[in-house]
Formats: structure tokens, C-alpha cells, sequence
């Protein structure tokens, strides 16, 4: 997927989210594979040790995973060397962002990425590609932790959500089951939109769908987990939201 026109990346000092990852990986890597030629070492250890290298600072840059791995595709060692990567592929399983997320996994893609050398170092990215995978169970974990007085327990079917909890209705803590679809909104958010709504209780006027959404969203605000995504598409399975979109990366603030 294409995230439109050609992005600059400024260099700034690292921080412990997603968005500096990003605006690092390819300036990283660059560098990596010129201090690696620098030192005289042979063309074709390059690529691996520049990756190699990269891996060992995603736990910093993005948060504790089971695994990562990196990869640089149809790009020859001369082309690193000189600032260029046709595409960079990263994955990562069991992934904790935003210190409440945990992602069953994900995968980046950047495509095009160029490296400017100092005085204005920087690194312009053509397009990007971002697939995160989201079980069941870490959104529910991540909703205990967003809403602790209001538990609210997500199933995800095959292309629908059933949601289940507790509402206060005329000041009494009321159970509550809806089914509904899951849309995103504003490229940015993932927001239930309910189909049926039933209550444990008789039929309360005004208490439909339209109230049950105003209570339940946003379930997902990507932006307040500090990941750069605008997301496309949502894909609802047993078990497990996908969710795909490309790499946002804001233009860097000019110099004052």
C-alpha cells in the first residue's frame, strides 16, 4: 500500500516508540553498512551484519518482543553502501507496544529508502506497508487495562464482534450483549458499530446502538499508542483482528 508522496525523515535523537523506528530504521541500517565497509570488511558480510545490527536495537526502539527480524531485499551491497535500499522488510512476533498493546505480530515494509548525509542528514522513504496482527485475548487485556471499573469482554467472529459487559442504566449496573462490526474511522481508529443489542433486563427506552457505541468507542486509538499507521483495511477472524494500512511518518519540524 502506498502511503503517498515521498516522506523526509530527520535525525533526532531515539525514543522508546514506534514512530522513532520509522524515522531510524533506514538511517541505522545505512550507517550501519558504512561503518562495516569503513572497517574493510568484504561486501558480502555486509547486508547481514547491517541487519543483524538493526535487530539488536528494535527491543529499544519499539518495546520487548519474542522476536524480530530484518531484512533488506533486491538491494546490492554497493547500493547500501552509498545510501540507497530498494526495501526493507521487519517482523516482529509478541510485540509489547505502548506499554499496554502486546501485537501477535506485525510487518513493515519501506520501499525506496535514501540516505542523505550530514550537514542535513536525513533519510526519504518512497512508500510504505504495515500489517499488524491482533489476537483476542491482548485486546481484551488491553480493554481491562484502558477500562478497569467497566470489564468488557470482546469476541471476534468470522467478520463480526460480539461484546459483552456491564452498563449503569437508571443507576444500576446493567449486563449487556451486542453484536455489531468493527470500521475504521478517520484512517486513525477502529470503532464498533453495533447491530442488535440485548439486555439482561426488559427493553429500556432511548438504550440502543447508538448509545452502546457512544460507551465503547473508540476501542482502538492507533495514534495514542504512538504507531504511526493509517490504516486501510480491518479484517475480523475467529480469534484475531488484522489490520493493514502504511507507515505515517510526519514531516520533520523545521529548523528554527
Amino acid at each position: 500500500m502506498d502511503s503517498g508522496a515521498a516522506m523526509t525523515v530527520s535525525d533526532r535523537p531515539l525514543r522508546l516508540v514506534f514512530f522513532s523506528t520509522l524515522r531510524r530504521l533506514g538511517t541505522l541500517l545505512l550507517l550501519a553498512a558504512a561503518g562495516l565497509q569503513s572497517a574493510g570488511c568484504s561486501t558480502r558480510f555486509i547486508r547481514s551484519r547491517a541487519e543483524h545490527r538493526v535487530e539488536e536495537r528494535l527491543e529499544d526502539l519499539i518495546g520487548p518482543a519474542a522476536k524480530y527480524k530484518v531484512r533488506v531485499r533486491h538491494t546490492r551491497d554497493a547500493e547500501i553502501v552509498v545510501g540507497r535500499i530498494r526495501r526493507i522488510e521487519v517482523d516482529g512476533w509478541e510485540v509489547r507496544v505502548g506499554h499496554d498493546l502486546v501485537l501477535d505480530s506485525f510487518h513493515l515494509e519501506l520501499n525506496n529508502l535514501r540516505y542523505h548525509a550530514p550537514p542535513n542528514q536525513s533519510v526519504t522513504v518512497g512508500n510504505s506497508l504495515l500489517e499488524i496482527y491482533l489476537t483476542e485475548a491482548a485486546l481484551n487485556q488491553y480493554l481491562r487495562r484502558q477500562h478497569p471499573d467497566s470489564p468488557t469482554e470482546v469476541i471476534l467472529n468470522d467478520g463480526t464482534v460480539t461484546i459483552k459487559g456491564t452498563m449503569k442504566l437508571l443507576g444500576l449496573p446493567t449486563p449487556i450483549e451486542t453484536t455489531g462490526r468493527v470500521e475504521i474511522k478517520d484512517r486513525t481508529r477502529l470503532e464498533y458499530r453495533a447491530d442488535t443489542v440485548r439486555l439482561s433486563a426488559d427493553p429500556i427506552p432511548g438504550i440502543g446502538p447508538e448509545s452502546v457505541e457512544k460507551r465503547l468507542n473508540p476501542l482502538l486509538d492507533v495514534g495514542q499508542l504512538n504507531l504511526p499507521l493509517r490504516l486501510d483495511t480491518i479484517t475480523v477472524e475467529p480469534g484475531r483482528l488484522i489490520v493493514r494500512g502504511a507507515a505515517y511518518l510526519p514531516p520533520p519540524a523545521r529548523a528554527q
